[in-house]
């Protein structure tokens, strides 16, 4: 996971360090993508959904979920337990965050498994 800047929105630089964080142990890291940073109101503290997939997941290629990463600066990244959706087949995709009432709640997508379900409903 890298951070870049840009002040025109079309040519972005990367800042150091590069990558800002790797995949932890335990993650596939061919599975470690669409980082969505927000600060929580709840704790104070920056947090980072990302889609990823367990390396051993419980149920055999079904181990799709969000990673947790947290940070008080953005610079130093600890990793939380993850938010997993069990039973998943794939990754969920571009994770989201809204504000209901209370500490919040994510929003998990998952592209590929919409269209595999859209497949299975046209054969």
């Amino acid at each position: 996971m890298s951070h870049a800047v840009s002040v025109d929105g079309v040519r972005f630089e990367k800042t150091l360090p590069d990558p800002l964080a790797l995949p932890p142990v335990g993650y596939n890291p061919g599975h470690f993508r669409d980082p969505f940073v927000f600060r929580s109101d709840y704790d104070g503290l920056s947090h980072v959904p990302v889609t990823a997939e367990l390396e051993r997941p419980v149920i055999a290629d079904r181990g799709g979920c969000l990673a947790h990463l947290v940070s008080e600066d953005l610079r130093e990244w600890r990793t939380e337990e993850p938010f997993v959706i069990p039973g998943l087949y794939g990754s969920p995709e571009c994770p989201d965050h809204f504000h209901p009432p209370g500490p919040g709640a994510f929003k998990p997508g998952s592209a590929g498994q919409d269209l595999k379900a859209k497949r299975e409903c046209l054969s």
